[in-house]
């Protein structure tokens, strides 16, 4: 499946009963919220296809709390184009991302990374600046550590004030709710309590927004959010 994203056969990805999934997935989406109320935030991890269209139906991503947007595929990457071709992809993505409503890139270098593709200092640079411009945070994420790059941004995230997000991505059950490897970085660059990173990381902010709106529904537009999955935890 994962190579049809970025593939002729992209199209194929998407189910031909739309109408059935579409109520399927609101029914869902209010019984979650009925559920856990104002505490849980509801959210996707949203890729885009080569063409820029988000994988999730975009009429349903404004019933969504969050959406955490992240780079899993680049064709460029698979049919082995130039440095330049990736770089470009890898940029439209991370836009294309942000246009359709991103809160929060997560991991912005892991694929890269993976696939050996040389991240540069300007290129940390960049991703930190569209951030900023579009009022969108950036994970610092435990579970593929990248501890040079991850460096890199953070010490950019403070500079030009962009939110920092931290996620564990938990791909086992160990991963779960450990924040080691964020305490660690923070605390590097300056920030050990609470009190000096809570105007810096979005679970701060969106704790504040959450206690002092209760019951406020669907806050998509609210610039302050955190990865649904650490809502509750701080390191």
């Amino acid at each position: 499946m994962r190579g049809k994203f970025d593939s002729d056969l992209a199209a194929s990805v998407f189910t031909e009963d739309r109408e059935g999934a579409r109520e399927r997935t609101l029914r869902y989406l209010d019984r979650m919220r009925t559920r856990l109320g104002d505490q849980v935030l509801l959210s996707t991890e949203l890729d885009v296809l080569p063409d820029g269209r988000p994988v999730f139906p975009e009429d349903l991503l404004p019933h969504l709390d969050l959406i955490v947007g992240a780079v899993h595929a680049l064709a460029a990457c698979r049919h082995g184009e130039s440095e330049d071709a990736i770089r470009r992809e890898w940029q439209a993505q991370n836009r294309a991302l942000i246009a359709v409503g991103a809160h929060i890139i997560a991991h912005p270098f892991r694929y890269l990374i993976q696939r050996r593709f040389p991240v540069t200092e300007d290129d940390v640079h960049w991703i930190v600046a569209e951030a900023r411009a579009s009022g969108v945070a950036l994970e610092l994420n435990s579970h593929y550590v990248i501890r040079n790059l991850d460096d890199l941004m953070i010490r950019a995230c403070l500079a030009e004030g962009v939110p920092i997000a931290i996620g564990t991505d938990a791909h086992r059950w160990t991963e779960i709710a450990d924040f080691t490897y964020h305490a660690e970085v923070l605390s590097d660059h300056g920030l050990r309590t609470q009190e000096e990173r809570a105007d810096r990381l979005y679970v701060a902010q969106v704790a504040r927004r959450i206690e002092g709106a209760p019951g406020a529904g669907n806050r998509r537009d609210e610039r302050s959010r955190t990865h649904v999955a650490n809502a509750t935890s701080r390191p």
